[in-house]
């Protein structure tokens, strides 16, 4: 009987212990995707929903691109317009963690074209169309949260826009995006 009440004591403590050292464990193994292809989906600052594609190259450089997609009716359905966005993206992960989240800035080229169309107040019939394109360079910082090595979720702020055509700088919160991307291990 004695020996019984021994053997659960060790047993016990070997629990215990055993779940520290599990725990330590894990906090030394990195849950960022390392050198395999991710696919997501987006919410932009810019209002586009859309798919992205990612390459982590490193556990700290992850380059990709977003595809994106918005319909703005307009005013009372009077100044519509379609966009197709695309965006070639550089994400550096530049601190450790935070807690569980990992800080970032991220880097864009951004491309985008729409059909734009107008409606003349002065002939109520007549409704004109043309395309307009812009691009230009943005630059964001936010913080992405692994759960595990194959999902990350992620959200942050544009803090630089530079538009070449029409030329425009815009600089401060701009406007915030969120995301999720799933990582083909």
């Amino acid at each position: 009987m004695k020996e019984l009440k021994i053997l659960k004591v060790l047993l016990i403590a070997a629990i215990f212990i055993g779940s520290f050292a599990a725990a330590d464990a894990q906090k030394k193994t990195s849950k960022v995707p390392k050198d395999v292809m991710g696919i997501g989906v987006a919410l932009g600052s810019v209002g586009n929903l859309g798919g992205q594609f990612t390459y982590a190259i490193q556990e700290n450089l992850h380059l990709g691109a977003y595809v994106g997609l918005k319909f703005d009716t307009g005013a009372d359905n009077e100044d519509s317009k379609t966009e197709i966005y695309f965006a070639p993206t550089a994400k550096w992960f530049f601190m450790e963690p935070i807690r569980n989240l990992r800080p970032f800035a991220m880097f864009q080229f951004e491309v985008s074209s729409q059909t734009v169309s107008e409606y003349d107040p002065i002939d109520q019939n007549l409704t004109t169309s043309h395309m307009e394109s812009t691009t230009g360079l943005a630059a964001s910082i936010g913080g992405e949260w692994f759960p595990y090595s194959s999902v990350g979720v992620y959200g942050g702020v544009r803090v630089l826009d530079f538009q070449f055509d029409p030329s425009k700088v815009i600089a401060g919160i701009a406007g915030g995006f969120i995301g999720i991307e799933w990582f083909l291990n």
